[in-house]
This record gives C-alpha cells, sequence and structure tokens, in this order.
C-alpha cells in the first residue's frame, strides 16, 4: 500500500515484496512491536502505570501524524496515509534510542522515569495499530492487544483510538514475532506455492507440467547494472554503537574484541584493527556498525555485527565515527 498510489498502475514482483515485508514488517514495525513489550514485560513485569511527567516531543509527532494519515485517507491517498503512519514508527524508535529504557532501568531512582518512556512508547505504538486497521485488520488487532487497548478492535475507530492516552493502568503482553523474517528459502518456497501451475483433469498430478519446447539458445551476456535499489540498500541495518571495553584476540596479529551497547542490548564484535588501533584508544567512541548480521566465529570468538571502517589498498583501517551525541542504536540512513 505505502509503495503504489491508490487507483494507479504500480508493478509487482515477488522479490518486492519480499523486501518490503522484510524492511518495513519485519525489521521496523514488528520489531518495534516486539522491543517495547520485551522492554515492559523484562522492567515492570508487563504492567504501566498512568504517566506522572509532562508531554514530550513523541505526543506532538504522534498528533501530527495522525492529522497527515485523516488528511491522505480523505482523498483515498492510501500510501500517504501508511508513509504517516511510518512516521510515527520511525519517531518511537528516536524515542526510545535516545531516552534509553535500558539505561534508566539501572537506578531504582529512575523507576518513574522509566515508566513514562515505556508507556509513551506503547501508546505511539498502540496509535500506529490503530491507523493500520483499514491496511491490515487482523496485525492491528494483535498490536492493539499487546499495546493494551482496552475495546475490541471491531469497536475501535479512527475518532475513540486515536487521541493520545496516558491516564490508566495498562497491561502489555509480550509474544512471537508477529513478522517473521522472510529468508531466501523461505521466500522461494512462498513463490511457488502462489505460482505453481494449476490443472482441473484429475487424471493428471497436480504438479504436472505440460512439455515445453527447447530453449533458445542463450542472448550474448551483457553487462548488467550492479547498482543498489534504496530498498536493497536499506536492508542493511546501520546503527551506531558505543565501544564499552575492548581487547585483543588471543594469537591473532589483526582482531579486536569490542563490546558495544547498541542500544536495546550488549554485543559482542571482533574487528580486524589491531594494527590501527590499541585496545585501550576504542574504548568510549561511538561507531557505526552492520547490526542484522548473521553471527560468525573468528578465532573462536563469536562475533555479532561489522564495524564500518575505510581503508586504501593496503593501507590501515579507519573507523567511521559519529559526531555529537548520537544515542547507541540510533539507525544511519
Amino acid at each position: 500500500v505505502k509503495e503504489i498510489a491508490y487507483g494507479q498502475d504500480g508493478d509487482f514482483s515477488w522479490e518486492r515484496f519480499e523486501e518490503r515485508y522484510n524492511v518495513d514488517l519485519a525489521n521496523n514495525l514488528g520489531n518495534l512491536v516486539s522491543r517495547v513489550a520485551a522492554m515492559v514485560d523484562r522492567y515492570q513485569n508487563g504492567q504501566l502505570t498512568p504517566v506522572a511527567s509532562a508531554s514530550e516531543p513523541i505526543q506532538e509527532v504522534t498528533k501530527t501524524s495522525v492529522a497527515q494519515y485523516v488528511a491522505a485517507m480523505d482523498r483515498y491517498a492510501l500510501h500517504e496515509g501508511a508513509a504517516a503512519l511510518y512516521r510515527i514508527v520511525d519517531a518511537t524508535n528516536e524515542y526510545i534510542a535516545a531516552t534509553e529504557p535500558w539505561t534508566l532501568a539501572r537506578d531504582e531512582a529512575n523507576r518513574s522515569r522509566l515508566n513514562d518512556v515505556l508507556y509513551r512508547a506503547a501508546e505511539a505504538v498502540r496509535i500506529v495499530g490503530a491507523l493500520l486497521l483499514p491496511i491490515m485488520p487482523q496485525s492491528a488487532g494483535e498490536i492493539l492487544r499487546r499495546m493494551g487497548e482496552w475495546r475490541d478492535p471491531t469497536s475501535v475507530t479512527l475518532a475513540n483510538a486515536t487521541e493520545w492516552v496516558t491516564d490508566r493502568d495498562r497491561r502489555i503482553i509480550k509474544s512471537h514475532a508477529l513478522w517473521p523474517r522472510l529468508e531466501e528459502s523461505t521466500a522461494a518456497t512462498a513463490k511457488e506455492r502462489k505460482s505453481g501451475p494449476m490443472t482441473n483433469d484429475p487424471s493428471k498430478p497436480a504438479d504436472a507440467r505440460p512439455t515445453e519446447p527447447p530453449s533458445p539458445a542463450p542472448a550474448p551476456t551483457v553487462a548488467s547494472d550492479t547498482r543498489l535499489s534504496i530498498d536493497e540498500f536499506l536492508k542493511v541495518e546501520l546503527r551506531t554503537a558505543k565501544v564499552l571495553g575492548a581487547e585483543r584476540v588471543p594469537n591473532s596479529r589483526k582482531l579486536v574484541k569490542l563490546e558495544v551497547d547498541v542500544g536495546t542490548e550488549r554485543r559482542t564484535i571482533v574487528a580486524g584493527i589491531a594494527e590501527a588501533y590499541e585496545p585501550e584508544a576504542l574504548v568510549g567512541k561511538s561507531v557505526v556498525i552492520v547490526a542484522n548480521l548473521k553471527p560468525a566465529k573468528l578465532m573462536g570468538v563469536e562475533s555479532n555485527g561489522m564495524l564500518l571502517a575505510a581503508s586504501a589498498d593496503g593501507g590501515k583501517p579507519m573507523l567511521l565515527q559519529i559526531d555529537g551525541d548520537a544515542a547507541p542504536g540510533t539507525r544511519v540512513r
């Protein structure tokens, strides 16, 4: 819906579908729902109490985005409406990165502040669920349930569910991932199920295929454009991280083992930068990492991510660093 203007022609492919599913649903909205529920479950035993502190910018961003959503839907610009609700998603991710609930949770004196931060994040996600109801009714209803919506989804309307409400007790429900990532093999199977041949002849098996003529000789190879589309680039999740500790990997001349804060968790990352940096000089630096790589073992140490660095051919690596006070876990775009 977000990709194609309502009433106009648009291109569709399963590859494009998989990209949008992973980028918008699995990595973005689905991950946000899971993060909020997991933090409330971990730090508040699933229970939030009314907010005691003054309003914060996340509330105004949500209000503005709701107004943009309504204006777009009133003129049947469904793609603009979907984009408006995703502005709330992005703002909530940024709010969490800026307020660092995991840091607040370490000090009992911050308990009230922690409750308020998590309540605001949950309320923003609840409103996203309400806005999503006309587009994805079943999934939106599940978001509402997890974020403590007290009404049945069938009675939720744009008028009664998009007001900012933080003055009542709320139970947040942690559950399974709403949209698990589509890996290549899973996606291929789904496409085969949807595009496989059909037959009405009971004498033929369902997977019977008509005999095809021999394929023509392949055309001469033409150099292809190897540049990435924006959607392909967005599959790579770049985030800021703060180095908390660093040490050389035993028996390795190049590898350094780093402990980094990525916002929602601490990770171990192994990087080949020992020839350019002393471990103690790395502590405290804000760096950029690839956050959604699968784990890999280097010299027996499991690495969960990759540091970004520049280097000339044969030269020493130079880490990409962040100026200013970007919170760990901030998305790099």
